[in-house]
């Protein structure tokens, strides 16, 4: 495996190969030997642990110069980013999409393909934080490029690559669409891609200039100082100045596209939201109450104390509370909870994956649920459910809930499975070319709103109803709801709320499409520009991978599980086969040393953790000097409630000087006495706060009258 007392770059693959195909680093060496004892293959030497470890890092080198050199090449890119939160820290997953070569004679050129930059830990999830996060990758594969000897088959460059060429070069990204998303590819994302196209502007002609235009330049803009980084962007603007509206549409192009399953399952959520509402709107009885035992508990008491009223508010009902229990009994996440194996035993393994399969499966089979959730009870020494069952039997057996168990049901059949199928049908289906059909999904929920017996009607059938006119996913689902229509009797009503507010939400997750926006006025050119996937599946995966690999190997470095993922992603084997040479394998394998003795990863947590006794210490001065200001405002308000002319005559509220001081002034010497006295806060004008304080003199000389009638039943008994 050695030669000249270092492991061959062959050895170094292999190792790599077998780690990132699932093979412990511990365990490398031992199948090395195995397998050239089977092939008949003398094996001389050991590879440590360690080694194999460094042969990762090795890979996640070649693959950050991979990345920058396909970048440089590219005529532009896409970027893609998502975040989740593992075991109480900030992690950020990033991928662009760009036209690539192969590296493989037997295919086309080039493709566009997505490249992953891996997952990187943030300290919080503000958009500004991940704009650093951003231009720190950045950075940092640009450096690692810049230190590597020219590839094979490239001219070498005077200059550096500047890291400034990602930015200008990104065309659009791909995200959910969520609030901080949309500031950070919106005005911070176009920010920096301003900056850096005049920054290299600027740079491109300095280094075109003699020094004596140089100084030219300087001396006339002595508003701008000597400063360097300012006389570039100044050079740059001017430049930028100088172009065609056309180019500067090309250069200032960027598209943020929201991914697709995030717009299905948004309409989703909005259906449901306004089906929820509509019970009480109509004036019916809803969904029975699925509380907790807290909940419950309070719920029992006699009258409506302040804990009654909370459990009433705070617990949920209907289809979607209910296909949750069942998750959550059937085939919870933890293996030591729920059913899982008696149920297979019974039935068979349900996994869901929403709502509305979920509410599909329940439906389509919901006496046997009925029946297993029985022998569950019955099999116990209590012959009892807990708390969870007897909630999802109860719902099981809920007119209300069924209902909306059904029209999630019919939901997902006629639109969300369709849908899903499209989007994801064809890979290299571009997201800038779903308008028309996402037209498509607003008109036919909007035919249902008008007609419900395109579902409903007895001669229903999926040409009228699902989506496309394509054939049931699971016909048994229609076919039940039609048989229990006389069972739900609201289930028309339910449907037409349900597609009402999926209408609504499809409409506001879909501003990119508006007919005057930039994706309908794209060319032909700017969309192949701006290629992006129809959704953003590949970024979220990749943090499920984490977790699912952070939990195998909770001590394992961020550079293990990048340099596993990006080097089998990305293909940099490949890559590595066509441009590398004795020089880059030196190259990589000097710097895998050098991340090793950096302590890249130990740094890293003594920077977080840093950064959140930062963070502890800033919260907890700001507490006290909120609650300094707090005393001294009390204060204040004490000495002036101690000089106040309390005015107990309703007659006199008119009359009262002061303006709104005076009023509130007075309102708050009766809060002092009286809870029911509304906060200040929500009395927002004169008659709210002279209205509150005809209340508050109603309540003292209702309580004076008390008081004098008990005084009068106390002498009685005394005489």
């Amino acid at each position: 495996m050695k030669e000249k007392g270092v492991y061959t770059n062959g050895a170094r693959a292999l190792a790599r190969s077998l780690v990132i195909n699932g093979v412990p680093v511990s365990k490398v060496n031992d199948i090395i030997h195995i397998t050239g004892k089977t092939l008949g293959v003398g094996v001389t030497g050991d590879m440590s642990s360690q080694t194999v470890s460094r042969t990762i890092l090795e890979g996640l080198v070649a693959a950050n110069v991979q990345t920058v050199h396909e970048v440089i090449h590219a005529k532009a890119h896409c970027v893609a980013g998502d975040g989740t939160t593992h075991k109480h820290q900030n992690y950020e997953a990033k991928m662009i999409y760009l036209e690539a070569p192969t590296y493989d004679p037997s295919r086309p050129a080039t493709q566009v393909v997505h490249r992953t930059l891996g997952v990187t830990a943030a300290f919080d999830h503000k958009s500004s934080t991940q704009l650093f996060g951003w231009k720190s990758v950045v950075n940092d594969m640009f450096k690692i490029f810049n230190g590597c000897p020219t590839l094979v088959g490239e001219e070498p460059s005077s200059e550096p690559a500047d890291p400034d060429i990602f930015p200008v070069k990104a065309a659009g990204a791909m995200s959910d669409h969520a609030a901080d998303q949309k500031d950070l590819f919106g005005v911070k994302w176009s920010d920096w891609q301003t900056e850096a196209d005049r920054r290299l502007r600027g740079k491109r002609i300095v280094l075109g200039m003699d020094p004596m235009e140089l100084l030219a330049v300087i001396t006339e803009d002595d508003q701008q100082s000597l400063a360097h980084a300012r006389i570039i962007s100044h050079i740059g603007n001017n430049e930028y100045d100088t172009l065609t509206a056309e180019d500067k549409r090309t250069i200032n192009l960027f598209i943020h596209m929201g991914c697709c399953m995030h717009k299905e399952m948004n309409s989703g959520k909005g259906g449901n939201l306004f089906m929820m509402k509509s019970w009480d709107e109509a004036g019916l009885p809803g969904p029975i109450k699925l509380m907790n035992r807290d909940n419950a508990a309070a719920a029992g008491i006699d009258g409506m104390s302040r804990a009654k009223q909370r459990a009433l508010e705070v617990s949920g009902a209907g289809g979607v509370k209910a296909t949750s229990l069942a998750g959550a009994i059937l085939n919870h996440k933890d293996d030591k909870k729920g059913q899982h194996d008696s149920l297979q035993v019974f039935l068979f393994n349900i996994r869901y994956g929403s709502h509305g399969l979920a509410a599909t499966e329940l439906i389509t089979r919901l006496d046997i649920y009925k029946e297993f959730l029985e022998q569950v009870r019955d099999k116990k020494g209590s012959g009892s459910f807990n708390h969870m069952e007897q909630n999802l039997y109860k719902a099981l057996n809920d007119i209300p809930t069924l209902t909306e168990l059904a029209v999630l049901s019919l939901y997902s059949q006629t639109i969300s499975i369709p849908y899903m199928i499209h989007v994801r049908g064809d890979p290299n289906m571009s997201a800038l070319d779903l308008g028309p059909m996402h037209d498509k999904v607003k008109a036919h929920c909007q035919a249902i709103i008008n007609n419900p017996d395109l579902i409903l009607a007895a001669d229903a059938s999926h040409e009228s109803a699902t989506l496309f006119g394509e054939a049931w996913d699971k016909p048994d689902a229609f076919y039940t709801v039609h048989q229990m229509k006389n069972l739900l009797p609201h289930l028309r009503d339910a449907l037409k709320s349900f597609f009402t507010g999926a209408l609504c939400t499809w409409e506001r997750f879909t501003p990119e499409f508006a007919a005057d926006g930039i994706v309908a006025t794209c060319t032909a050119a700017e969309r192949a520009r701006a290629w992006m996937p129809t959704t953003n599946d590949p970024c979220e995966g990749l943090l499920g991978e984490f977790r699912i690999w952070n939990g195998r190997a909770p001590n394992g470095s961020l550079d293990q599980f990048n340099g596993r993922n990006l080097f089998k992603k990305n293909g940099t084997q490949a890559f590595m086969d066509q441009c590398f040479d004795t020089r880059h394998h030196e190259y990589t394998r000097g710097l895998a040393r050098a991340f090793e003795g950096d302590q890249r990863e130990k740094n890293r947590r003594l920077e977080q953790g840093g950064q959140d006794t930062e963070q502890a210490a800033g919260n907890k001065a700001r507490r006290a000097a909120l609650k300094t200001k707090k005393t001294n405002a009390q204060a204040a308000l004490d000495a002036q409630l101690l000089l106040l002319e309390v005015e107990l005559d309703p007659d006199n509220i008119e009359k009262l000087a002061g303006g709104n001081a005076r009023l509130d002034l007075q309102l708050e010497w009766h809060r002092r006495f009286d809870d029911q006295v509304p906060l200040k806060s929500h009395l927002s004008n004169k008659a709210k706060k002279k209205e509150a304080l005809r209340a508050a003199l109603a309540a003292v000389e209702e309580e004076e009258d008390d008081q004098g009638d008990q005084d009068d039943d106390d002498e009685l008994y005394h005489e």
